[in-house]
């Protein structure tokens, strides 16, 4: 080739480095608006020690199960559930790490306690009442609290239909016929229980109330109000017999309380995943 057939577009040149230059600066603005973005949120991870239940609610619209198994140590347990453990994955029914963000944890006071509340709600196919705001109507062994004033602590076994009494839906909290027993047997469990309060018990309800309506007892209803309606346990272990009987009626009122407060969150639960339903 002839030196002289050799042009340099000096023009050219200096529009192509400038148009490089541009480039390099507007990689790195971009490098740098993406260094200063804030981390992503990682999620909360439950920290929560001791034993309890693993579970979610397996929501159908008309219809809804408790999925769930008790666990001795919660964190641990939701760990490996994070990391994928097939057993414990198999436990709670799901078949892969897709519904993870779904698990909740409850804490009870021991595992026992835990595995009373399995038995008694997990597994189970529940029904929604639907003239109401997302209640749970008559799930099988339910309680119904009926409030009649303060001197009177009323539990039915069934739904009352009437107008001139206020109803609350307790939930499949406790089987009828256990809790008739473990509350017939109060005045000989309790270390201190007031001889003026009567307790009526038939097929329909659970009736307690003083013989004489000036006797000072409304301290131990509003306690069995608060087991039995807010999953409060009011009641010590020192308030009971220290016998086999005493015990037993113990571990009973410790395990419907804590029914019942596990159960309130599963109607919060229900709430939330109706609410996002519509």
């Amino acid at each position: 080739m002839d030196w002289n057939e050799l042009v340099i577009d000096y023009d050219r040149m200096s529009a192509e480095t400038l148009l490089l230059v541009e480039q390099l600066q507007d990689d790195r603005a971009t490098t740098q608006q993406l260094e200063e973005l804030p981390p992503l949120p990682v999620p909360e991870v439950p920290q929560v020690q001791g034993p309890g239940l693993l579970y979610y609610v397996d929501f159908q619209g008309r219809t809804f199960s408790i999925r769930g198994l008790p666990v001795t140590d919660l964190n641990e347990s939701y760990q490996s559930a994070l990391q994928g453990d097939e057993k414990i994955l198999g436990d709670l029914r799901i078949d892969g790490p897709d519904k993870l963000v779904d698990i909740k944890l409850f804490k009870t006071p021991e595992c026992a306690t835990a595995e009373v509340l399995a038995d008694q709600l997990f597994n189970r196919r529940f029904p929604i009442h639907e003239d109401s705001y997302f209640n749970v109507s008559d799930p099988g062994p339910g309680l119904w609290s009926v409030e009649r004033g303060a001197h009177e602590f009323c539990l039915y076994f069934k739904r009352v239909f009437h107008q001139e009494l206020v109803t609350h839906s307790l939930g499949p909290i406790v089987d009828p016929l256990v809790a008739a027993r473990r509350f017939s047997e109060l005045p000989q469990t309790l270390t201190l229980w007031p001889q003026e309060l009567e307790i009526k018990i038939d097929e329909k309800a659970l009736v307690l109330q003083p013989r004489d309506p000036s006797a000072n007892v409304q301290m131990y209803l509003q306690n069995l109000r608060e087991i039995c309606c807010n999953g409060k346990m009011i009641f010590e272990k020192s308030d009971f017999k220290n016998t086999t009987q005493g015990r037993t009626s113990y571990f009973f009122f410790l395990e419907l309380a804590y029914t019942r407060k596990f159960w309130l969150e599963i109607e919060q639960e229900l709430s939330r995943l109706s609410n996002e339903k519509d």
